[in-house]
């Protein structure tokens, strides 16, 4: 299960970078129907990484990976709110 996890923290990570594709005029990511700022393209990349990273941290079981895990979570929220 906690496999399962990991792997669906990085595939979450990675749909963050729509946003950044999008913002950078690096793909046209018709899923997302409004504009991104260059500012928000950047939030949106730093969401992957955080969501990455956390995957990672539970992966190696660190124990402190929920608080990176609840940095993702509020930071992938907010880009999404904001799109």
């Amino acid at each position: 299960m906690k496999h399962a996890f990991v792997g669906l923290l990085v595939v979450h990570g990675f749909v963050h970078l729509l946003g950044f594709t999008k913002a950078f005029g690096l793909y046209a990511a018709p899923q997302l129907a409004q504009s991104i700022s260059r500012p928000w393209g950047i939030a949106w990349a730093a969401a992957c990484v955080v969501m990455v990273a956390s995957a990672g941290l539970l992966g190696t079981s660190w124990r402190g990976w929920w608080g990176v895990g609840v940095a993702a979570v509020v930071l992938s929220q907010t880009t999404i709110v904001s799109a």
